[in-house]
Order: C-alpha cells, then structure tokens, then sequence
C-alpha cells in the first residue's frame, strides 16, 4: 500500500483516501458527530500534506517568505492556502471515518497484515528497525507507531468505505437521467482546425504516422517554417466563419488524428488535453468559433452542442471509456460534500497549527 507523495495524488484522490478518528492525544481541532480530529493527528496530516505540496510543485518554496507571499488574487498567503486545502481533506476523512464505522466495514486480516509489513519496512528504512529510535523521529510530527498504524488503518478502511458505499448505493441506483445530466454537466463536445507551431508531423506513405527510429513522429520546426506556420494562422484568423469554417478544417488541420473523429472531440476537466482548450470551451457557446494558443500550436475552436447518449454512440467510445467511473465519483463526491457542512473547527487550538508551522514529513 504505497503512500501517496505527490498533492496530485491527494487532489485526484480527494475523497477517502485517508481519515481520522479520535484519540486521547491533545485538545480536539475538527469535529463531526462524535468522531474528532486531535492536535497529534491534525499535525501529522499537515506535516505529510506539507511534504507533498513541496514534493508535488516545483514553485513551492520551504520558507516562511514564502508561506507568507500572496499567491492568489483575493489575496490569500500560500500559507492560508495550503492549509485550507488541508483542511478540506481532512473534513472529507472524518466524514468517511465515520461512515465506514456506521455501515460496520472490517478489514480483513490479510489487509491488517500488509498495513504492519509496511509499518516494519519503514521502521527498518528510518530507524535500522529500532521501533523507540523511530518514534523519537516520528515524535516531530506529532505521531508515534502505535498511532502511525492507526492511521494507516483508518487510511485503508476509508478507502474501504468509498469502494463498498460507490458498489451498494450509487452504481444500482444510477438511472439513463441522471447519465445524461451528468453528460451535459462535466463534458464539451467540439471540433477544430490545429496549427502545429513546434513540430511538424511525420507520415509513411500509407498515410500513417511515422514513429521512426526514436519513436517520435514529431520533427521541431526550423524558424523559416515556424514563421509559415504564424502567417498561416493570421490568415485562418482573417478569414475564419461559420460559412467557411469546414473548409478551412478540411483544408488546413493538422491533427494528427482529425480521419478519426469526424463528429468532433468530447472532452472533460480530467482528460489529458492542453488546459487552456477545455477552459475555454466551458465558456463558449454552441457554434462560437475562438482561437486559443497554446504551448505547441493553436486551436480554432467550433463548440457542438452535446449528443444525446453520447457515452453510448459507438464512434464516441474514446471519450467515454471512463465515465461510469467519473461518474460514480462525482455522485459519491457529491453526497460526502453534504455531509461535509456539518464538520466543526475548534479555532482556538487551529489556529496554532498551520502548513508554515509544521515540519514536512517525506518518510512515512
């Protein structure tokens, strides 16, 4: 069971991944019916979160210069940041916590076996195996091993919970309404005319694309074709419309898949496609065209309005292969944000104990 290291993994893994519960050990911070988050625990989970800010974002900088710099622009510190982040995912954990125990999940022993293989190997990585050498290290984090392994435990039946409550609850009561409210919610459909400014593409002479011998197809452009392909796009700009728009597709497109997807590309918040295009397309309206430059080329986007059952349409299966998924993970994220509301802070002792207060913990 690998420890999560970067905040990616924390951001895609939002929702009970790791939990809390309570403990005799300080003043209680966090709050939900009667589970709690104590000091110990709640400064653990800063200390790994603060390691996985640093490890995960090359900008952050360990400094209290920086903690204390404004990074947003309603004028939050990276300190308030972090920690608020922090804070939201351990209020989604307690929640769980208490879930998992209310719907009366057990871990199996074999699981409870692998969590103390895990605790013993990196005792041995840490300590040289010393379990009293270890908890003087773990001690600057507010934990020790006893604890560590509880945590690792409520970490795993939280994950538990989620894969038990997304099987039993929301996967037999999904219905086609709520498939096609989600579609229109979270996915765009478009179609575009792609202009490489960083590459050529390479062909065969079947018209497939030629990985060569160091498995690029792609070829950097010299500066004289760089400056072709600028003065191509300020003649697509000029001349693009909704009239000759298709023409232009068919004429200048690059895409190195466009034979593939005549009806147009379907995207999401979560696929693996330039930031800057699904941003805009959240914005756009049915039959907009906008230009949106990007690092390797710009887009001449044309927003379609969404088919019905795209997620069923077989010419669409690419874009959909993980919806279901998504969207059991966007109910489940759904219900937990409910229950959420009701987490109560103890400010006099949280204030004390912030992301730029506590020392990041890498290890364990």
């Amino acid at each position: 069971m690998r420890r999560f290291k970067k905040i990616a993994a924390l951001l895609i893994a939002v929702i009970c991944v790791f939990s809390l519960t309570a403990c005799a050990r300080g003043a209680t911070v966090m709050s939900y019916k009667e589970y709690t988050v104590n000091e110990a625990y709640y400064t653990y989970w800063l200390s790994r979160f603060k390691a996985s800010f640093i490890d995960g974002y090359s900008d952050v900088k360990d400094t209290d210069e920086y903690y204390d710099s404004v990074i947003t622009d309603d004028g939050r510190t990276a300190n308030e940041v972090m920690t608020e982040l922090s804070d939201s995912i351990i209020k989604n954990y307690l929640v769980c916590e208490y879930l998992c125990d209310y719907y009366g999940l057990k871990l199996t022993k074999n699981i409870l076996s692998q969590i103390d293989e895990e605790l013993d190997a990196i005792v041995e990585g840490v300590a040289d195996g010393s379990k009293n050498a270890f908890n003087g290290i773990a001690a600057q984090y507010g934990v020790n091993l006893k604890m560590l392994r509880d945590i690792y435990i409520i970490e795993t039946k939280s994950q538990l919970f989620y894969e038990f409550y997304a099987s039993n609850y929301i996967t037999p009561s999904i219905t086609d309404s709520v498939r096609e409210a989600f579609l229109r919610d979270d996915y765009t459909r478009a179609d575009f005319i792609y202009i490489s400014t960083e590459y050529a593409f390479r062909y065969d002479n079947q018209g497939n694309l030629d990985y060569g011998d160091n498995g690029d197809y792609r070829v950097p452009l010299t500066d004289e074709a760089k400056a072709e392909k600028l003065d191509l796009i300020a003649t697509i700009e000029g001349e693009i419309s909704s009239q000759n728009y298709l023409s232009l597709r068919d004429k200048y497109n690059e895409d190195p898949a466009k034979d593939a997807y005549p009806s147009g590309y379907y995207f999401n918040p979560d696929m693996q496609f330039d930031s800057e295009v699904i941003n805009a397309l959240k914005e756009m309206t049915p039959a907009e065209i906008r230009k949106v430059e990007t690092e390797h080329g710009v887009y001449f986007l044309r927003k379609l309005s969404v088919e019905p059952s795209a997620y069923s349409i077989d010419a669409n299966r690419d874009f959909f292969e993980d919806f279901e998924t998504r969207l059991v993970r966007y109910l489940y994220d759904k219900m937990i944000e409910e229950e959420i509301a009701s987490v109560t802070f103890n400010d006099k002792v949280k204030k004390n104990i912030t992301i730029k207060s506590v020392k990041p913990c890498y290890d364990f």
